[in-house]
């Protein structure tokens, strides 16, 4: 009854059976010989005593003899029967074993003690029902690389990889689940489809609900995707949680066009999967950038209330540091190569997220490591200058402020592309044509001096303290209180400049909350 369950459950599941017999009666011996003759396999332990026993010691002595042709009569009149017969077993069960020989696998512990693999080998290579998907499966199961490098090599040998590349994507796909760093990495590179992964990226978040490490990933989805904890997780629901972690208007799950294996970093890091998510940020189109949302996306997470195990807690927090180390590795390496290249793409605005810049991603996200880079330094000092050639002190900037025909003069020291109609890339440096002259070279150069934040934030200090004067002043020596003789006509004019001066500073204000709450 045993037996026909398993076979049952092989048939209906498309698992390998093998059997293993160890020592043995009778009655195994005639359970065996019945499975030998309906095709399976059977591993014999030597040195286990019983039917093994007799049957390791039978087949030597067959060989050595090379009595193939003996009938059993004739062996049980041979001088060796009693001498080979441990145990009083029916000689007919022998021989109808041995004329199975090729199905039985015989491992002596005494030599060798990876019993492990001498199993998978043989599970893979000598069941009928195993193909390449289901081979490659068992082994990711046994957490056997060189198997499954073996396997993928003669495959990909002997036939074209585009073959069985839906047997590489299904495997692939089991090895995210079951956290196989190592063979997704194998599987990758022989031509797994990725995309197709991306396109079913919903079922590896379901499926996430089955490993105990992951179990953060239900609730997130309950509270932030209005996951009811019943039916198939989509895509919809995925949205709505990257969304409340990473930031209103990002877009997820998009497609062929965008990066798959950024999408699939995002669903190993939401999954808390340390090894995966690396090994998938690896394989982005733009590292800094995916590993500076995969930052925002943990800040989101890390001080989440449905991380209750201080385990959760503590792999977030690592998981964080992880990738703003590896961000500012190749920041590092970026700037050292090519800095202004570097500055460029920090610049660089994303479709996917509010079209945030590298700084801007940064700032959400609080890596403070990344902000403090001298790379990113230099291009918010930058930014800071505007189109000033290098920093500028707060005497010369005055100086242009209340005489702002100087601007034209050398005081202020400005970038080339001001003074110049065309900036051209050259072989080892930029080159510029066409300077500018007269009322035009006039107008470039204040336009780039008062829209400077540098200039913008003096201009701004300076008004706010001569707001402050009158003020004061108004408020010591010409305002005055509960007179029932006060109106409009009798105001000092100071008092009216304040008024006016408070009412537009009340505007902009309120037009800077709108416009910041509008962009979250």
């Amino acid at each position: 009854a045993h037996l026909d369950y398993e076979q049952f459950m092989s048939r209906n599941l498309n698992v390998p059976l093998l059997y293993i017999l160890i020592g043995g009666s009778e009655e195994d011996g005639g359970n065996i010989s019945k499975l030998l003759n309906e095709g399976n396999h059977v591993i014999m332990i030597k040195g286990t005593g019983g039917f093994t026993d007799d049957y390791c010691d039978f087949q030597k002595h067959i060989e050595i003899r090379d009595e193939l042709t003996c009938t059993c009569l004739e062996f049980t009149a041979c001088s060796t029967y009693e001498k080979l017969m441990h145990h009083n077993f029916d000689i007919n069960l022998l021989v109808d074993a041995y004329h199975h020989k090729d199905n039985i696998y015989v491992f002596d512990y005494t030599e060798s003690s990876d019993f492990d693999s001498f199993m998978l080998k043989l599970l893979i290579t000598n069941q009928k029902n195993c193909e390449i998907d289901n081979q490659l499966d068992i082994a990711c199961q046994w957490s056997r690389l060189d198997v499954a490098e073996t396997l993928i090599a003669s495959q990909l040998d002997a036939t074209t990889g585009a073959k069985y590349c839906s047997g590489l994507t299904r495997t692939l796909f089991h090895a995210l689940l079951w956290d196989h760093s190592e063979f997704c990495g194998i599987l990758i590179e022989n031509g797994s489809d990725i995309y197709d992964i991306q396109a079913n990226i919903a079922s590896l978040y379901e499926g996430s609900h089955f490993s105990p490490r992951c179990k953060h990933v239900v609730h997130l989805l309950e509270k932030y995707g209005d996951f009811q904890g019943t039916g198939s997780v989509t895509k919809v629901h995925i949205n709505k949680l990257l969304n409340r972690l990473i930031g209103k208007g990002f877009q997820a799950c998009t497609g062929h066009e965008q990066d798959p294996y950024f999408d699939l970093s995002i669903w190993a890091t939401v999954c808390l999967k340390r090894d995966l998510a690396l090994l998938l940020w690896r394989y982005t189109q733009d590292p800094v950038r995916s590993a500076l949302v995969l930052l925002l996306l943990l800040y989101g997470m890390k001080d989440n209330a449905y991380l209750e195990r201080d385990d959760d807690k503590r792999r977030t927090k690592e998981l964080f540091d992880t990738f703003e180390d590896l961000t500012l590795s190749v920041v590092n390496q970026a700037w050292l190569c090519d800095s202004e290249t570097c500055k460029r793409a920090m610049l660089s605005k994303w479709s996917r997220l509010n079209d945030y810049n590298y700084l801007d991603l940064a700032f959400h996200s609080h890596a403070r490591n990344f902000m403090a880079h001298s790379a990113c330094q230099e291009v918010i000092s930058g930014g800071w200058r505007g189109k000033f050639k290098r920093d500028t002190s707060f005497m010369r900037i005055v100086i242009i402020l209340l005489l702002p025909f100087l601007c034209v003069t050398p005081l202020v020291p400005f970038d080339r592309k001001v003074n110049y109609r065309r900036a051209i890339q050259g072989k080892y440096k930029m080159r510029y044509e066409g300077k500018v002259t007269g009322f035009e070279a006039i107008k470039r150069r204040a336009s780039a001096f008062y829209s400077a934040p540098v200039t913008k934030f003096w201009m701004f200090l300076l008004t706010y303290i001569v707001f402050l004067g009158f003020h004061s002043y108004t408020l010591l020596y010409k305002m005055k209180f509960f007179s029932s003789t006060a109106d409009i006509s009798t105001a000092f004019w100071t008092e009216i400049v304040v008024w006016v001066w408070l009412g537009t500073m009340i505007i902009s204000e309120t037009v800077d909350c709108i416009e910041s709450y509008s962009d979250k």
